[in-house]
C-alpha cells in the first residue's frame, strides 16, 4: 500500500488505529512521530494521547508525513482521516 500515491490521486487515506481512548471524540488531531521515549507514532488532541497507529502500519504512514504533502488529519469513527489540503 503506498499512502502517498492514494492521497495524490484520491486525497485521503484512512487508518485504522489501536489503543484508542474510549470516548475520543471526533475530530482534527496531530500526529506524533516515534522518538527515543517512545517508539509508537500516537495519534492526539491537546497534549492527550487518543489512538495509536499499529505497528505494521509506521512505514506506510512514516512515509506519508515525510512526504512534504500538506496533510490534515482528524479522528472519525476511531480511525485517523488524512487528507490534502488544496491550495
Amino acid at each position: 500500500m503506498n499512502l502517498v500515491n492514494q492521497l495524490l490521486n484520491d486525497r485521503r487515506v484512512i487508518t485504522p488505529l489501536v489503543r484508542l481512548t474510549p470516548g475520543a471524540s471526533d475530530g482534527p488531531v496531530a500526529i506524533a512521530p516515534p522518538s527515543a521515549t517512545s517508539p509508537l507514532i500516537r495519534v492526539g488532541r491537546n497534549k492527550q494521547r487518543l489512538g495509536t497507529v499499529p505497528a505494521d502500519r509506521h512505514l506506510d504512514v512514516l512515509a506519508m508525513l515525510d512526504s512534504g504533502l500538506d496533510l490534515a488529519h482528524h479522528l472519525q469513527d476511531g480511525q485517523l482521516i488524512t487528507t490534502r489540503r488544496s491550495h
